[in-house]
């Protein structure tokens, strides 16, 4: 479904190294408040027309037009998350924990937490290890599945 985002996530880490807060100065280094704020009030009202108007279409609908519209609330996320110091120095410690190892994750969710539907099939359904179970058997496959990721990271860190 997200066809397109990569695009925003290459520009996006493109300008990583750029600074954000010094193209927000004016030449005397007074910081420019008015801009910031516009910009923020800009990224709202994008924010909530994309709530309004894609996000409350029924399923069919919506992932017609997911693949065009993904990048906008990603890019005003990014803004807000980035348009103080304050914001910037906030995170939770659970994502940025499991940030480290999405790549393991990516790798091992077809392996490890799903299942294939047949020959060359795609996984459809999770990996069933207890039978007539659902809610036990997706808290086992899913500690399994982050423990895993979690330990295979570690290896290929200690194998660079």
């Amino acid at each position: 479904l997200d066809r397109f985002i990569w695009v925003i996530g290459m520009l996006c880490a493109f300008h990583v190294g750029r600074r954000l807060a010094a193209q927000s100065k004016d030449p005397n280094g007074v910081s420019s408040w008015p801009c910031r704020t516009s910009v923020m009030a800009l990224a709202l009202a994008i924010d909530v027309a994309w709530g309004l108007l894609v996000f409350t279409r029924s399923k069919y609908a919506y992932n017609s037009v997911h693949p065009f519209t993904s990048w906008m609330p990603v890019l005003t996320f990014l803004y807000w998350r980035n348009a103080t110091v304050w914001l910037r120095r906030r995170y939770l410690w659970l994502f940025a924990y499991l940030g480290r190892v999405t790549l393991e994750t990516y790798i091992l969710q077809f392996h490890v937490w799903m299942k294939t539907t047949g020959v060359n099939g795609s996984p459809k359904h999770l990996l069933v290890w207890i039978p007539n179970s659902f809610f036990l058997n997706f808290a086992i496959a899913s500690m399994v599945y982050v423990l895993l990721s979690v330990r295979i990271s570690q290896a290929t860190g200690a194998i660079r």
